[in-house]
């Protein structure tokens, strides 16, 4: 085998010689196939871990569907007033005065889900939506092989 070597004036010279070394371990492990197979396998692992998030923010907005008891307020429903012998829709139901208008009203208190149970939802909704929106970029990045 012969290597070049370019002098000065610009002149080519032959130098008969022995082949170039083989490349050492390190710019093996350097190759271009090898920084491609790194590449891959990080982006298989970042896809695995965004299906493991979208499933665990699937998991956590289908189990956060029922108000926990702190999270419910007790508020005053109003009817028109019971007539003479009617019952009342539920036991804890009674006709008041209303002091805006003065005449008589039922009130029957019910507990419905309060402000904090409506922030967590969105907090859930929220969770999700970006679990999903980062499984999207994970399958992207990975079908496209590139980071």
């Amino acid at each position: 085998m012969f290597r070049f070597l370019v002098l000065a004036l610009g002149s080519l010279a032959v130098i008969a010689g022995a082949a170039p070394p083989p490349p050492s371990a390190a710019a093996k492990a350097d190759s271009f196939a090898s920084r491609r197979q790194e590449a891959h396998a990080a982006l298989r692992e970042r896809l695995e871990k965004a299906r493991v998030n979208l499933a665990e923010a699937q998991a956590a907005r289908e189990s956060g569907g029922m108000a926990l008891p702190e999270e419910m307020q007790v508020v005053q429903r109003r009817f028109p007033p019971l007539k003479a012998g009617q019952a009342a829709p539920f036991p804890n139901c009674a006709n008041r005065k209303d002091p805006a208008s003065g005449s008589l009203v039922l009130i029957c208190p019910a507990q419905v889900p309060g402000v904090a149970y409506y922030e967590r939802q969105r907090k859930l909704d929220d969770d999700l939506a970006a679990a999903e929106r980062e499984l999207e970029d994970a399958e992207r990045a990975y079908r496209r092989g590139v980071d």
